[in-house]
Formats: structure tokens, C-alpha cells, sequence
């Protein structure tokens, strides 16, 4: 009984050292979450209007595992809007592969991801990642444009005029890994 014991604490060992030498500095199946500090942006109707460039060849995480990748599989935001404005804004999130420069270029050709985030009069509403997903839509589009690592993000809200800042601005993606 002993000799069974010991023969099969040494078989699990030496599987232990197997598996962590295979999945040493790599994917071996399962995700990994990628988490982007963006900077702080205003946007307002017909005054300023400042898309948010990401690019993830330059995100380290991205990076070291972007060939064990098989897809983007979760896209969440947090981040805290200001609304400036005397009336309730409905915030919105928009991404494209292109920059565009006016709000209604963006409504035009844009895919909206998030919607319905609102922020009452005067006031500040802050979203974090888990509820971010409520709002989400257009996801399948959304995936594609982020997985080409290069896009534009422009928070906005549906009515017009708008002045929002919009603060402490982080993009979650959960990415699924190559078995």
C-alpha cells in the first residue's frame, strides 16, 4: 500500500511538471483579460469632438499573447461621465476601424456598442465593467473591429447638443485562448 502511495504521489509530480512547463509563458486553453487605461476625453456637439484611438500592438499584454489568440469573446468598459448640459443624457459608445471628426459622421458609419447610460442633468454617472454589459449591443460587429487592433472609440449621447467629459476611462476585453 505504501509502495502504491509513493509510486503515485511520484506519477502526479511528475504530471504537475509537465503541465507547468507546457503552459510556462504561454496559452495552454482558456482567457486571458486585457485591461486599457485610456486617457480622459470632452466631447461636445459643433465644439470639440475627440475620438479615442486604441491600439493594441502597443498594450504589453496584448502583445506577449496575441498568437494564442483565437477571439475577442467580452468587451467591457468603466469609466465616469460628466454631463454638462440642463438635461438627462442618454450616453452611448461608438467604434470604428476609421476616424471620423463630426457626431454625425459617427451615427452614419459607426457601429454603436453601448447605449442608454443615463446621466441626469448637471450630473455624473459612474459605469463599471459588470454593468457596462447591460448596455451592450452590436457585439459580433464590435469583436471584429476591436480583433483588427486598431480602432476608434467616441462616447457620446443621443441627444443634441451634448457636452459630456468623460473621465478614468477603462476598456476590458476578455480574449479567448488557442487550446
Amino acid at each position: 500500500m505504501k509502495k502504491t502511495l509513493i509510486i503515485a504521489l511520484k506519477i502526479g509530480l511528475g504530471v504537475l511538471a509537465l503541465l507547468l512547463t507546457l503552459g510556462n509563458n504561454c496559452i495552454t486553453s482558456g482567457n486571458i483579460v486585457v485591461v486599457l487605461d485610456l486617457p480622459d476625453l470632452v466631447g461636445q456637439t459643433n465644439t470639440s469632438f475627440n475620438p479615442q484611438s486604441v491600439d493594441l500592438t502597443q498594450n504589453s499584454d496584448w502583445k506577449e499573447h496575441k498568437d494564442q489568440l483565437n477571439s475577442v469573446d467580452d468587451i467591457g468598459f468603466a469609466c465616469t461621465i460628466v454631463n454638462h448640459e440642463s438635461s438627462v443624457a442618454t450616453g452611448q459608445i461608438w467604434i470604428s476601424d476609421k476616424s471620423y471628426s463630426s457626431p454625425a459622421d459617427v451615427r452614419a458609419n459607426a457601429v454603436k456598442i453601448l447605449d442608454g447610460i443615463a446621466i441626469p442633468a448637471g450630473g455624473t454617472r459612474s459605469i463599471e465593467w459588470k454593468e457596462s454589459a447591460d448596455f451592450l449591443s452590436n457585439f459580433n460587429e464590435a469583436k471584429t473591429i476591436v480583433y483588427t487592433e486598431q480602432f476608434y472609440l467616441y462616447f457620446m449621447v443621443a441627444e443634441t447638443p451634448f457636452s459630456i467629459d468623460v473621465n478614468d476611462i477603462v476598456l476590458f476585453l476578455s480574449c479567448n485562448g488557442k487550446p
